[in-house]
């Protein structure tokens, strides 16, 4: 199967069969690997690859932290309360300086400038606060002023926010200092590596 396919049914199993809330960014990103910009309307999802050099990779992955907060998140009430605030005309803005910032972060990394795109990547997250209330809570707004109190550039939560995992691109030879400091506070780091290939697929036995 191709990535677009295997995007599309992975998005109706959750969505429509399910019955999950939710965008359609996890499974393309999953689907496709790599580094990407998605454009989604009404004709469908477009992705296209930001190509980043192999060395801007790897010291990317070196000064990356994903670590799990400690406190699950109920996405659906999350994403109900951003599709209000939209349709009020509250996060407009928000939305369209979240949209034109991952394509300047794209642009960074391809220049091969991490700490530009951590420096983007901190004030997306202030936009994406924006969105709703529940994006963010005082026990993430600490964590956060941790990290970069002790080496991170920028970061944010993951998926729609309210709790789960946190990513930061952090100074080069300060990561582990970051990661010691947000132990300390409960949370749990993890171990990820990018993947530059995304789903694979295989035939049965017997197709």
């Amino acid at each position: 199967m191709y990535p677009d396919e295997v995007a599309k049914l992975a998005y109706r199993l959750e969505r429509v069969d399910i019955g999950l809330k939710g965008g359609k960014q996890d499974q393309y990103a999953a689907a496709y690997g790599g580094f990407n910009l998605m454009d989604f309307d009404s004709k469908g999802v477009r992705v296209q690859k930001v190509d980043i050099d192999d060395d801007v990779a790897n010291e990317l992955q070196y000064r990356s932290l994903l670590c799990y907060t400690g406190t699950s998140r109920e996405s659906a009430d999350i994403i109900g309360s951003q599709i209000a605030s939209f349709n009020r005309g509250e996060n407009e803005k928000a939305l369209d300086e979240s949209k034109r910032l991952a394509k300047e972060i794209g642009k960074a990394l391809m220049d091969g400038d991490i700490e530009k795109a951590g420096i983007l990547l901190h004030e997306s997250w202030e936009y994406k606060k924006q969105f709703s209330e529940k994006i963010s809570n005082k026990t993430i707004n600490n964590l956060y002023d941790i990290a970069i109190k002790h080496g991170a550039i920028g970061g944010k939560v993951s998926g729609a926010g309210g709790g789960g995992f946190m990513y930061y691109i952090c100074e080069y030879d300060r990561k582990a200092e970051v990661a010691q400091e947000l132990l300390k506070h409960g949370v749990i780091v993890t171990d990820f590596m990018f993947d530059p290939k995304g789903v694979t697929s295989w035939r049965s036995k017997n197709e």
